[in-house]
């Protein structure tokens, strides 16, 4: 869905399937899939602090949905 531009429900539907025990998961799946978020090598790099920022807000937020619903919306600003 993000390879096909339909950004918004490719978001919603990983927000909606993803468990709060598989949240590490699907950032290590933003990582592993930086060409999703960039073709420059700057787009990567900003995404890759954009991926570790939300990781490092997982033990500081209350709901985890949210802190992965504005990191995904943050890399498909890139």
């Amino acid at each position: 869905l993000f390879k096909e531009g339909r950004i918004n429900e490719a978001r919603k539907l990983m927000c909606s399937q993803a468990r709060p025990e598989e949240m590490e998961d699907v950032f290590r799946w933003c990582y592993d899939n930086l060409s999703l978020w960039g073709k420059t090598p700057e787009q990567q790099d900003r995404a890759i602090i954009i991926i570790r920022n939300g990781l490092a807000n997982m033990p500081l937020v209350a709901d985890q949905e949210i802190n992965l619903s504005a990191t995904l919306t943050e890399l498909c600003q890139l």
